[in-house]
């Protein structure tokens, strides 16, 4: 990637016409070789899926048509309502907003990117005109589902939890857990790189958080309004990403230069192979390395491992830092007793950046 300082740009091939007409729901996930990606959009007065594969070279042009589950269309309102695929990319989940709400489930495969085996989840959200299930999202397991469901005519919604651990109808219904009740707007629902899923609270300056999603119930640990946005707005969407982006993450601990850097893969897949990318040009394919970089710096770790059929990749940036120096000070002498009682306090944190220097004190 050499435009824009290396940050990327739109190239002169640009407003390239796809399909149409569409829903709003579009999502992304990584192909199973591990390198190409889908992304997959629903169709409008349709049940059909277009899910388009994207290589080096491009978008594929004639994508993947899964005519399956439930027919989105008829008022406008009904266009409403997100999509995303689960973390490991063999899952897909819909909402549809507004009259007759429903949020469907589907089977992904990321070899051919075909959709397959609905699951409805229907008569259990709101379904008046302006109500009903919006924001979607997987924890990073890939268990459970959180939903929210908003009444816009009367400014108030719940999130709920899903367990998909039995794949049928009924039982993910049974599994519900109401994590909460707002007379405010819940609305979108986005993973982090950080495990957790941040919440839009509509038309106010906070994000909501779900601090463990991989946990079941009330211990996913629901937070109202603990991210300030510093007196901007969230409204109801939240920026998408590659969902296959948050399949595992990479812990990193002896980061001093000349320690063994350990490196451990956490995900909830199984692990056949992995091949780790130190970011100085070595690499291992222990499933839990150690590595001594030659030089202080910041670098790039990857870990490309395969499960079953499938390839994933994982990467964290990181900073060896260079041994802390403390610097020498003169003596420091108190003598004066102000009150007269012989005690008299020393204050040793005036003498802190004397000693650090530019060192950051709390890096160490």
């Amino acid at each position: 990637m050499s435009l824009n300082g290396g940050n990327g740009a739109v190239t002169s091939q640009k407003n390239v016409f796809l399909v149409a007409p569409g829903t709003e729901k579009i999502s992304a996930v990584q192909h199973s070789n591990g390198v190409d990606y889908w992304v997959t959009a629903h169709l409008w007065d349709s049940s059909s899926f277009a899910t388009f594969k994207i290589t080096a070279t491009g978008v594929e042009a004639t994508p993947v048509i899964s005519d399956v589950g439930s027919y989105h269309g008829g008022a406008g309102f009904n266009v409403i309502g997100c999509m995303k695929f689960s973390p490991n990319g063999k899952k897909l989940a819909v909402a549809k907003w507004s009259t007759n709400s429903f949020v469907e489930l589907f089977d992904f495969n990321k070899e051919t990117g075909v959709v397959s085996n609905p699951v409805l989840i229907d008569n259990f959200f709101g379904a008046d005109y302006l109500d009903g299930a919006y924001g979607l999202e997987f924890s990073t397991n890939s268990q459970y589902l959180y939903v929210s469901d908003l009444n816009q005519q009367y400014y108030t919604s719940e999130l709920h939890q899903l367990d998909l651990s039995v794949f049928t109808p009924s039982a993910i219904k049974a599994s519900n857990v109401v994590l909460a009740k707002e007379r405010r707007l819940i609305a979108g629902l986005q993973l982090g790189p950080d495990g957790k899923i941040y919440v839009s609270n509509t038309f106010s300056s906070y994000l909501s958080v779900i601090e463990a999603p991989n946990n079941k119930g009330l211990s996913s640990d629901y937070q109202y309004r603990t991210i300030n946005l510093s007196g901007r707005s969230a409204i109801f969407g939240l920026p998408s990403f590659i969902q296959s982006f948050f399949v595992g993450k990479i812990e990193v601990e002896n980061t001093c230069f000349n320690d063994a850097v350990a490196f451990d893969l956490i995900t909830s897949e199984s692990i056949d192979s992995v091949l780790w990318e130190f970011g100085d040009g070595t690499t291992s394919t222990l499933i839990k390395p150690e590595h001594t970089y030659a030089a202080a710096g910041d670098y790039l770790v990857k870990a490309i491992f395969k499960s079953g059929s499938c390839t994933y990749n994982v990467a964290k940036n990181f900073t060896i830092y260079d041994m802390p120096i403390a610097n020498a000070v003169t003596d420091y002498v108190f003598c004066e007793d102000i009150g007269n009682d012989g005690f008299e306090t020393f204050d040793l944190s005036s003498k802190t950046a004397d000693i650090m220097g530019g060192t950051k004190y709390n890096t160490f």
